[in-house]
């Protein structure tokens, strides 16, 4: 059961991993005075869009590889919302404000849920020892 278990979470915890690289890459490439002061409500709002965006497609995946020509338009779509999205967080207050709050919220749920990923890791190098 476990093992059974084990394996989503590792798959998690690449994903989660993949996502912060992402954003340290962008920190680094990106200008300094874009992300000064900014950097975490933009990542947050970034990471809130591109959520929504995957359990939206998440329905729709059928539908979608059924009508690969809309393909396009949802990317431009994606793109759009997350550029509002990220230009809102940096240039309002309020925005910045209410991105924090939330990340404050999941902070600790994160912790939890990074500690559950690594011992899910452990257990598949327990069982493939």
């Amino acid at each position: 059961m476990a093992g059974a278990i084990a394996y989503p979470l590792f798959f998690a915890l690449l994903e989660s991993l993949f996502v912060w690289g992402v954003l340290i890459l962008a920190a680094i490439i990106l200008p300094q005075s874009w992300l000064r002061g900014r950097f975490i409500s933009r990542g947050m709002a970034l990471l809130l869009v591109t959520a929504g965006w995957s359990i939206a497609i998440h329905f729709i995946y059928e539908s979608l590889i059924h009508h690969l020509g809309l393909l396009p338009l949802w990317l431009v779509a994606y793109l759009a919302s997350t550029g509002m999205i990220v230009f809102l967080a940096g240039r309002y207050p309020r925005v910045q404000a209410i991105l924090k709050a939330v990340l404050q919220r999941v902070e600790v749920v994160t912790y939890l849920y990074i500690f559950i990923d690594v011992l899910g890791l452990f257990v598949i190098i327990a069982r493939n020892i």
